[in-house]
């Protein structure tokens, strides 16, 4: 047999004693990808828009590709696509847990949708992928809500970016556990995706009425719905809760977006949370008192009302030089609030923990760990109670990197003393996904006990 290389760097042309013309390819690369074949020769029809540098071996190539393979017919294997399993990373800005309903979890991303938990298979099971692409933007998840009294359906406040050119949200509702959702679209939008998407939660059920919704938004105010999420209506009676958007800065010559990014102005971002008080409420009656939270820093941030939502106000006495984050409201009445002077996730330099006795109005400041202008600067996250124990309770910092780490804090005594549990040995278990422990803890903005296992 003689040989001759051919034009194409990984094919020659071989002449056997029978003058038959074949193409030996050897290592074919196209469009980035490498093929290999055990076959004499190749038919390549759907090849040619990558062989225009070689039309003569392309054709001697198909001329000499038929009959050549007949006897070796392609192996047929099963396979099974799935998901690839990331298992940790990005970031997870919200777990919900059904009150009372054992395995039944949620957790929300920023952008990548919204998950829940399969007690079988001790998997995170994704809950959005029907989503078409036209509804990219509903992949950002600002919110989750439970029914306390029907642990099968779900509720979930969708969409991204609050700009200009972003389509309006909508509120996904589901009565089997997020396996299908209806839709209700809404006339605004949501920051799946924005600084504040940890903070929360902003939508709710009332744990009396199951029909009876209420939603904080960024930039629209309060809105109620009354027949399980399907029609929204906005409660005018609650007070303005607006912040006038800041002076952006003028750019600099020669600056990184990340670095003009790093001095834009930081904002509240609107209605935060909504707690129901359903205590002495008879069941199907709505609730009579909510409580409100909203990112606003020196002026009013909370509000109550005690006539299912007819009319507000604001709560006396809460410490406006920061702005809530995450609150938990105890069932022995008292009503812990994490703060930090920005949103976050945007750097967070100053924070605290309060709680306020809701029966008495007595609020007392209750910080595990006292952040210092200049040296130890951060603030705090998120703020846990144990439903079962409501002196026991936990709260994670944010942006503690320079005092030893990012911590959660836990108390036995409701706020009067605290022990840190990374600090006091606590680790996490990285078995499922090694790959991140390199990474040191951080964005702690959700932090929840589950009092179905305790």
């Amino acid at each position: 047999m003689h040989c001759l290389r051919g034009p194409c760097p990984t094919a020659h042309f071989c002449r056997d004693r029978g003058a038959r013309i074949i193409v030996v390819l050897e290592s074919i690369n196209f469009k980035g990808t490498a093929m290999k074949t055990n076959c004499s020769s190749l038919t390549l029809f759907s090849l040619l828009p990558s062989f225009a540098y070689s039309r003569i071996a392309i054709t001697i190539g198909l001329f000499c590709s038929i009959g050549l393979c007949a006897a070796q017919k392609p192996v047929q294997a099963p396979y099974s696509w799935k998901n690839v399993q990331i298992v940790g990373g990005g970031f997870v800005d919200g777990i919900v847990f059904h009150p009372t309903a054992a395995n039944v979890r949620y957790a929300r991303t920023d952008m990548g949708g919204a998950y829940r938990w399969d007690f079988a298979t001790k998997r995170w099971q994704p809950i959005l992928d029907w989503l078409p692409h036209k509804d990219l933007n509903l992949m950002g998840v600002e919110s989750i809500a439970v029914d306390p009294s029907d642990p099968n359906r779900v509720y979930l406040a969708c969409n991204t970016y609050t700009n200009p050119n972003t389509p309006n949200g909508a509120i996904l509702r589901s009565i089997n556990r997020g396996h299908t959702f209806q839709r209700a679209d809404v006339p605004f939008k949501f920051g799946g995706n924005e600084d504040g998407r940890g903070n929360g939660e902003r939508l709710a059920v009332d744990p009396q009425n199951g029909r009876i919704l209420f939603l904080g938004t960024r930039h629209d105010g309060l809105w109620h719905s009354g027949d399980r999420g399907a029609t929204w209506s906005r409660v005018t009676s609650f007070p303005d809760a607006t912040e006038a958007p800041p002076q952006k800065p003028a750019p600099i010559a020669g600056e990184a977006p990340e670095q003009h990014w790093q001095r834009m102005p930081i904002c509240g971002s609107g209605i935060i949370f909504v707690k129901f008080a359903g205590n002495g409420t008879a069941p199907g009656k709505p609730s009579q008192t909510i409580y409100v939270g909203v990112s606003l820093i020196g002026r009013p941030n909370l509000f109550v009302t005690r006539d299912a939502g007819a009319t507000w106000q604001q709560v006396d006495g809460e410490p406006t030089q920061y702005r809530p984050t995450r609150a938990a409201l105890a069932s022995d009445g008292i009503f812990y609030i994490a703060y930090g002077n920005v949103p976050g996730p945007s750097r967070m330099t100053n924070g605290a923990v309060w709680k306020l006795d809701t029966y008495s109005g007595k609020w007392t400041v209750i910080t595990p760990d006292h952040p210092a202008a200049g040296t130890r600067e951060f603030g705090y996250a998120a703020v846990a109670v144990d439903a079962l124990n409501p002196r026991s309770l936990i709260a994670s910092s944010y942006n503690r990197y320079s005092s030893g780490g990012e911590e959660i804090f836990r108390s036995v005594d409701g706020g009067t003393s605290w022990k840190p549990i990374f600090a006091g040995g606590g680790q996490f278990d990285y078995t499922a996904a090694p790959y991140v422990k390199p990474t040191s803890i951080h964005w702690l903005f959700d932090i929840e006990i589950d009092q179905m296992h305790q």
